[in-house]
């Protein structure tokens, strides 16, 4: 007998939480010491080049000729709302009396919090259950738009906020050539931008398998070999972020944003702006699934 959505989803969660968890056992129980440098390697090696191989492999062979934009709008816009929100919030309430560089600094890691998707460790396998049909094209388009909005977003908040907090005394020139220069060199941005270059120069070159398009061989397989442990190593690294059970309303808040909010605002944006012919209401559902997933462990 097949598994049915709720079952599949079940699997998949419970996976993902094992996954987290033994993460976290390690810490505790002092197999691994991330304070003495333990987790480095794995950081760089999963930050640094199998997510950006990975990045460049989706966008490289992303079919978004047949994608309803509706949905990546709605998507982006529940995500834009959320972060300004959050932004706001963090900096006018979040222990105010600080300087103004750090609520600065402090209100844009929350507000990338409250907008950064696990798409690849978690966004994936979820949708993958979910729905019978391929919706996974939607998890990669939000993606590009996290390279290639949100993500710089960020930077430039950080650079703002960094100058404000030591007064450097930089000039606006200054601050934007640092800017351009951490967007050129981030490995994420780059290989977006290197995915879709490809796509656009040597589109002809992939290849149909399975009904989906992969690079051809024996590239596909550099990166299949390279990607293949991000899921488990990810969830691996989230989990031994997690240091202590404490539970503070800040926390609790800031997951309430990015895993309540945003769902209900992705989903009223859906409602107005995804149209078209046939069912939509798995587009519309997507939405609310796809706001609800989890924070990466990025900003943590």
């Amino acid at each position: 007998m097949a598994e049915g959505p709720t079952l599949r989803l079940f699997n998949t969660l419970l996976a993902t939480m094992v996954a987290i968890l033994v993460g976290f056992f390690c810490v505790r129980l002092k197999v691994v010491l991330p304070g003495e440098g333990h987790l480095k390697g794995l950081g760089f090696f999963i930050g640094s080049m199998v997510f950006p191989l990975l990045i460049f492999n989706t966008v490289a062979t992303a079919e978004l000729h047949s994608v309803n934009y509706g949905v990546i709008a709605a998507c982006s816009l529940g995500k834009v709302a959320v972060m300004i929100l959050t932004w706001l919030l963090a900096y006018m309430v979040f222990q105010p009396k600080r300087s103004r560089g750090q609520r600065f600094l402090t209100a844009s890691v929350f507000a990338f919090f409250s907008v950064a998707s696990n798409d690849f460790a978690i966004g994936f396998p979820v949708i993958d259950s979910l729905y019978e049909n391929d919706m996974s094209i939607y998890i990669t388009g939000n993606a590009l738009v996290g390279s290639f909005v949100f993500v710089p977003l960020t930077m430039i908040a950080f650079a703002i906020g960094g100058a404000i907090r030591t007064g450097s005394g930089q000039s606006n020139v200054q601050i934007f050539r640092n800017v351009m220069y951490d967007l050129a060199t981030n490995p994420v941005i780059f290989m977006t931008c290197a995915g879709l270059l490809f796509k656009i120069l040597f589109g002809f070159s992939l290849v149909e398998e399975n009904g989906k398009l992969r690079l051809p061989h024996p590239f596909s397989d550099f990166i299949t070999l390279f990607t293949s442990p991000f899921a488990m190593s990810a969830l691996f690294l989230t989990g031994t972020s997690l240091r202590s059970p404490q539970v503070s309303v800040w926390a609790v808040s800031l997951v309430v944003m990015k895993v309540v909010v945003c769902a209900y605002l992705s989903y009223l944006f859906a409602s107005l702006l995804v149209q078209g012919e046939g069912d939509l209401k798995p587009m519309k559902d997507f939405t609310f699934f796809y706001g609800a997933i989890p924070t990466s462990s990025a900003p943590i």
